[in-house]
């Protein structure tokens, strides 16, 4: 999807926006206008690529269509795309993982820092005018590095613009699966990341430029410093303060161990019909037991098997459902010996009980 719009953006570009070309790099000196027959075949040659690059990865993944457009997740996609009430609520949750795991809870505080810096460019830049005539801009090419940002806006105004319109239509038709969703925007993670850094770098050296009489690589390396010390403060905060970490699990060792202590306990699995691969969740847990017992929660039939009736203690992985409560009810009354359910702890789809 991402590479999708990339790739309408940089065709768009080149079409309608770019018209001249740096022949420098040629042994010429310059700009060289180019023709509407050389943009686009360059154009051409760029789908042609991207069309090719899609068609080898639907090949290497042939399943990739059915698990997109058919299925239970499919059906969801659809429904919530063409949902106009949940815009707000998706976006803000997304926007919520992409603050949270992303930048440490500090997304809007970098957002408002770049917005601080840029109001004193502009302030500073009006003292200049009315002192001395010297008006420093973000605009105007006052130094290399102006140059350099010139040359490369457009690639960055494209990557910007991909990014949104990824993120936007992800936050519209992803599941809404907790944390876990954060896999949805991973793609494009690494790449915003970037830009804003790289957003906070650009206005920093400009800020700094107008504040400080030194010379531009005592501002580069300034400004480089700055950036490093903010993105060890956003990794000290994310990771080790609010220890928001995907996929890593400190908890997971006292369940495991506990499944351990109690492994000669039966265990019973009961998986969302719906949804039963969602059991490789308890992988490390269920590991841990030497047989277990897997009930769909959509089966409601009499439980009549020996061991679960007799038993006196049952350890039970239940995923999220409408008959959850119902078969746990079950579960009690099919044993004589069973009394009370008790919850032990609860995660992302899945509660564990101990009935005794």
């Amino acid at each position: 999807i991402f590479f999708v719009f990339i790739g309408f953006f940089s065709v768009f570009y080149n079409m309608f926006i770019r018209k001249k070309v740096d022949v420098t790099a040629m042994g010429r000196s310059g700009l060289r206008t180019l023709s509407f027959r050389e943009r686009l075949a360059e154009s051409l040659i760029y789908v042609a690529g991207c069309a090719a690059s899609l068609i080898l990865a639907v090949l290497s993944y042939t399943a990739c269509l059915s698990q997109i457009f058919h299925g239970y997740r499919g059906q969801e996609a659809v429904e919530a795309f063409t949902d106009g009430g949940n815009i707000i609520t998706r976006i803000s949750f997304f926007l919520g993982l992409l603050e949270d795991y992303v930048f440490g809870g500090m997304f809007k505080s970098l957002l408002l820092l770049f917005i601080v810096l840029i109001v004193i460019i502009q302030i500073v830049g009006k003292i200049l005018d009315n002192t001395s005539g010297a008006r420093v801009s973000l605009s105007v090419n006052i130094s290399d590095s102006m140059k350099k940002v010139q040359l490369v806006m457009p690639s960055i105004c494209i990557l910007l613009l991909s990014v949104i319109c990824y993120f936007l239509v992800v936050a519209k038709t992803a599941l809404l699966l907790g944390a876990t969703s954060n896999r949805y925007e991973m793609p494009v993670y690494g790449i915003i990341i970037m830009l804003v850094f790289m957003g906070l770098d650009f206005v920093l050296q400009e800020c700094l430029m107008m504040l400080v009489k030194k010379k531009y690589k005592f501002i580069k390396m300034a400004s480089f410093v700055c950036i490093s010390i903010l993105l060890l403060v956003v990794d000290i905060k994310g990771i080790l303060l609010d220890e928001n970490v995907l996929f890593l699990y400190p908890e997971a060792e006292e369940r495991v161990t506990y499944a351990k202590e109690n492994s000669d306990i039966p265990v019973i699995i009961m998986f969302n019909d719906s949804t039963p691969d969602n059991v490789w969740r308890l992988t490390d847990q269920i590991l841990s037991y030497p047989e277990a017992y897997y009930v769909s929660e959509g089966n409601t039939e009499e439980i009549t098997d020996e061991t679960i009736i007799s038993a006196e203690k049952l350890i039970v992985y239940a995923a999220d459902h409408d008959n959850k409560e119902a078969l746990l009810q079950m579960i009690v009354d099919s044993n004589e010996s069973l009394e009370q359910v008790t919850e032990r702890y609860s995660e992302e789809m899945w509660t564990m009980y101990v009935v005794e």
